[in-house]
């Protein structure tokens, strides 16, 4: 039997699994930019932008902790080297 991943496991124990930190027309206003909202459980923006540095500065001065992501651009094929 193969090994289940984090995923299947949280959802056996009752969690809902990923979640959107966003709402469906948020992700379309902020795509291809950084976003910073309070907390896991907020969707309200605190800040965004194209620099994440510049995001996560204004994000400090309004909550202690912030979540900070990126927020992909649906039509751009993002390439990342590893090496």
């Amino acid at each position: 039997m193969p090994k289940k991943d984090n995923l299947e496991k949280s959802v056996e124990e009752g969690n809902e699994g990923p979640r959107k930190l966003l709402s469906e027309e948020d992700g379309k206003k902020y795509c291809g930019k950084y976003v910073a909202v309070a907390s896991f459980n907020s969707k309200e923006v605190i800040a965004y932008g194209k620099n994440p540095a510049k995001v996560a500065k204004e994000a400090y001065k309004k909550v202690k902790e912030p979540v900070i992501f990126f927020v992909p651009d649906p039509d751009v094929t993002y390439i990342y080297n590893a090496a």
